[in-house]
């Protein structure tokens, strides 16, 4: 039997976890805000991240495979940013970290990486996406001008065109990006081996991943009276683990802006373990005060297989940080009846 004294002493435990933990962490996080970390030294962090949940649907069991057509969908992502400078060198350092929260993902943290910035430009390494992929600034397709979540490179389901070269996923890598030229900016990426993930076990050079991976980009953006445009070169080189063949590839992008309006696309092609890879794609977008429209067409060929797309994007900001979107596609995957699917997602970002 628990005696009085006993649960006198409980609860007033209890209460002081709920009276003084608090305070206790009040206290933190303003010496948090005001950059006194110990002992991490004088560092900055800020948390940012999006609450995104939709309802998905698609005929010919495109969600899954073996699933009813329609459903819900969850796609929470957390950051935190840590940002430091050093006066004397005027080197600006700090890392990432993004986790993916969500019920059922067995790897949790999808970016991780630390970074050093000054006027030589910016080195970035860990777990992060090489540039040639669209996380970094220097690829441009249809998806640049996209509304949703992000048109032919988001989250809807049955996404069977391609529209980039070969990638080098979130693999532990090294990125450099240069400084920007009057507009003009380069990157260079050197990725060992695309299955490993930071941990010395993953390393494996036996299981057909792509080994030894070079992935190198250039981007110039400028304007031309009322008229903004970009144009992007990318590409890629290395070699499968057991195969040996090559994986590259090439792929060029283009984008304009006026007004309220811009278009975008891109053609790539490549060579992957011995199937060739064509992808093409283009883009129209609108968007006026809380409302963005967006039209994409892609094609792609791998092998003896030719997909092609057409999607049609929608974002409405509702309040501030809250925004509805939806990506609807209409696809002819080749392999099977044409079928039309889509995401319609409410999301805040904070």
């Amino acid at each position: 039997m628990t005696s009085p004294m006993h649960s006198i002493g409980l609860a007033m435990r209890i209460q002081w976890i709920f009276c003084v933990a608090p305070l206790a962490l009040a206290s933190a996080a303003g010496s948090a805000s005001a950059a006194e970390i110990s002992p991490g030294g004088d560092l900055d962090i800020k948390l940012k991240g999006s609450l995104r949940s939709g309802f998905v649907f698609g005929g010919d069991e495109v969600l899954s495979g073996s699933d009813p057509g329609y459903g819900f969908s969850t796609d929470h992502r957390f950051e935190i940013l840590v940002s430091g400078k050093d006066d004397a060198s005027q080197t600006e350092y700090g890392g990432r970290f993004r986790l993916r929260l969500d019920n059922g993902r067995t790897n949790l943290v999808d970016r991780s990486y630390l970074y050093l910035r000054g006027s030589y430009g910016e080195v970035q390494f860990g777990n992060q996406k090489g540039v040639t992929d669209d996380d970094l600034p220097f690829v441009i397709g249809s998806f640049s001008i996209a509304a949703g979540t992000g048109g032919m490179d988001g989250d809807q389901p049955g996404q069977i065109v391609r529209y980039e070269l070969a990638p080098s996923g979130q693999a532990t890598k090294i990125n450099y990006l240069t400084p920007t030229f009057g507009g003009l900016q380069a990157g260079l990426s050197f990725t060992p081996d695309t299955g490993a993930n930071g941990l010395i076990s993953s390393i494996d050079d036996s299981d057909g991943d792509t080994k030894n991976m070079l992935e190198g980009g250039v981007r110039y953006d400028g304007t031309t009276g009322p008229l903004g445009f970009g144009v992007a070169v990318v590409a890629t080189a290395g070699k499968n683990e057991t195969s040996g063949n090559d994986v590259n590839g090439i792929s060029a992008g283009f984008l304009l802006e006026y007004s309220d309006w811009g278009m975008a696309g891109s053609y790539g092609t490549g060579d992957e373990d011995g199937e060739n890879l064509d992808y093409w794609n283009v883009g129209i977008g609108w968007k006026h005060g809380p409302l963005s429209l967006s039209t994409e067409y892609g094609a792609s060929s791998e092998g003896n297989v030719d997909p092609d797309i057409v999607i049609f994007s929608t974002t409405i900001k509702l309040m501030p940080g809250v925004s509805f979107r939806n990506d609807v596609e209409y696809a002819d995957p080749d392999t099977s009846g044409d079928y039309i699917a889509g995401l319609l997602q409410m999301r805040i970002d904070f």
